[in-house]
């Protein structure tokens, strides 16, 4: 407790309160503008381009034989490397697939 007492903690006058409000007023303008700055950078990056899906209306699907292709094509090339685990028959009935 006596340290506590001894300890001195220095007051600053009114040019030293103008210089650390100053200072911290730089630093936080520069942090700010350093993070406005950063967020830019992803401007930078190549966006791809619109095409014509057949399935891009309101009223339009995917086409039902392509996609019944293209699961037999994972079965038989994809889904030894990569699984569907967390894909469950279920999600697939009445979307292109049957219950059969």
């Amino acid at each position: 407790m006596n340290f506590i007492r001894r300890l001195r903690v220095p007051r600053l006058n009114d040019k030293g309160k103008w210089v650390v409000c100053v200072t911290g007023g730089v630093l936080t303008c520069g942090f700010a503008y350093a993070l406005e700055h950063t967020a830019d950078a992803s401007d930078f990056v190549v966006h791809p381009f619109q095409l014509p899906w057949s399935h891009g209306g309101l009223i339009d699907s995917l086409d039902m034989a392509s996609v019944r292709r293209g699961y037999e094509v994972y079965k038989q090339v994809c889904a030894a490397c990569h699984s569907m685990q967390y894909i469950r028959y279920r999600h697939f009935v009445n979307n292109f697939m049957s219950e059969d």
